[in-house]
């Protein structure tokens, strides 16, 4: 029973450790956020509203959207390289396995009866 006793007191030792290097990691990590921040104020690049004052609605929505797109198609090309990534691996796996053919069909959305 006193070794269960000391296990627990240990225990709950590292326990207050570890949450005590939890909570100044976590102030590490807020202070070199707010050190980030003061940097990019510094360094002087408009702010959104400074950004966005003076336009209409319209140029506002078309920044948007221009931004929205380019973002998209970003997303689209890195989706279509993962896929040529894994076309490319099964074939390479297929070859190196001896299955040089592909079947027939491959590719084809149409069933056959």
């Amino acid at each position: 029973m006193i070794e269960l006793e000391e296990e627990m007191e240990s225990l709950r030792h590292e326990n207050r450790q570890l949450r005590e290097q939890n909570e100044d990691l976590h102030a590490q990590l807020l202070h070199d956020s707010v050190e980030r921040g003061r940097s990019l104020l510094a360094e002087g690049q408009p702010s959104l509203l400074e950004e966005l004052n003076g336009k209409d609605t319209i140029e506002v929505i078309k920044m948007h959207t221009f931004s929205k797109t380019k973002f998209l198609a970003n997303e689209r090309a890195e989706r279509a390289r993962n896929v040529q990534s894994e076309i490319a691996r099964l074939y390479q796996r297929n070859f190196d396995t001896g299955h040089h053919n592909a079947p027939r069909n491959f590719g084809d959305k149409r069933r056959r009866a």
